[in-house]
């Protein structure tokens, strides 16, 4: 792992650490990350239901951050730093300002926002997999971008819809509000045991916590905005990525389409263009220090054969013309060097 990458994992791990410890101490009813009435959605300070909502999606966080090096691994490519910043932006807008500092509550359409750039993202990087696949496996690459460009929007919205399961589960199972089925001033309603607004007896109703009653609720949900409120937001969850989508592949045709070789160095570095890019490197410097190109012992160069060749290879290129020097052959003219 790369310096870059231990410093981002380093500050993430410790953030996502902290809340974790910070949502411990908040279901301890241990102030000041407690408070019972949260009708004002503070940073910080969570009741039972935000409390477990936070220490999971910390936890969430904690593994989703080492996704890069795992993909790394199995697909045998290189993704590029734009991912793991990209990536440590959505986690920390997401789980860090979204639930620690309840920015959900006091910004309508942050969530909109978020699926919509993150949809974008997934299908920018569906489009650099699908492109790499593609030239790994197509001899002649003929439809190349189109092909990408169709499975990176359904790649994106597909994504999208596994969260939206995701967000579902955890509702149902841990019992909290990510879907936001119930409106923020029934939040504090929810029995924080079973899940029950009101509790299992209606004792949580006209209480310092939840400051409606059974009436409310039933008068709220027997209208067209209660049962359509828990619906509303998870379709407008997924119209956001639909667009988000759309966004991004029409990123991708604009700018990767007329320089494909963005894709393969910036979002996803493809092991061939690297390659390439590192003999090259390392033909420039022994051209400068043709001394070292006998020095086969020398940690990094190679064999002298080998080092031979490439110093001549560097020379050729530079007593080529302009044209002749700059312009791919026919072996490497979808991966230029960028």
């Amino acid at each position: 792992m790369n310096r870059f990458r231990r410093i981002l994992y380093s500050v993430e791990s410790a953030l996502y650490l902290v809340m974790v410890v910070f949502g411990i101490l908040s279901l301890l009813r241990i102030a000041p990350f407690y408070a019972p009435d949260t009708s004002s959605h503070p940073a910080f300070v969570w009741d039972h239901a935000q409390a477990r909502t936070v220490t999971y999606t910390a936890c969430c966080a904690l593994l989703g951050i080492w996704w890069p090096p795992v993909f790394e691994k199995i697909f045998g490519t290189k993704l590029g730093k734009i991912v793991d910043l990209f990536m440590a932006a959505d986690l920390f807008a997401g789980i860090f300002l979204g639930e620690a500092c309840q920015i959900y509550y006091h910004l309508d359409q942050f969530d909109k926002f978020l699926h919509v750039f993150g949809a974008a993202q997934i299908s920018i990087a569906g489009y650099a997999i699908c492109k790499l696949i593609l030239k790994r496996n197509a001899k002649e690459g003929k439809h190349l971008v189109g092909m990408a460009l169709t499975f990176a929007f359904f790649f994106a919205v597909a994504v999208d819809a596994i969260w939206e399961i995701y967000e579902f589960s955890a509702d149902m199972i841990l019992h909290t509000n990510m879907q936001k089925y119930v409106p923020p001033e029934f939040y504090g309603c929810i029995d924080p045991s079973s899940g029950i607004l009101g509790g299992v007896n209606g004792e949580l109703w006209n209480t310092t916590n939840c400051a409606k009653s059974a009436e409310d609720f039933h008068a709220l949900y027997s209208s067209f905005q209660g049962y359509h409120y828990a619906i509303e937001d998870t379709m407008g969850d997924i119209v956001a990525d639909v667009v988000g989508a759309a966004i991004g592949v029409l990123v991708c045709a604009l700018l990767f389409a007329k320089k494909p070789y963005l894709a393969d160095s910036v979002i996803m570095v493809d092991p061939i263009t690297y390659a390439r890019k590192q003999e090259r490197k390392r033909a420039r410097y022994l051209k400068k220090h043709p001394e070292e190109a006998f020095q086969s012992s020398r940690p990094g160069i190679g064999s002298s054969s080998d080092t031979v060749d490439l110093v001549r290879s560097a020379l050729n290129e530079e007593s080529k013309g302009p044209n002749e020097s700059t312009a791919p052959d026919e072996a490497t003219k979808d991966t230029p060097e960028p």
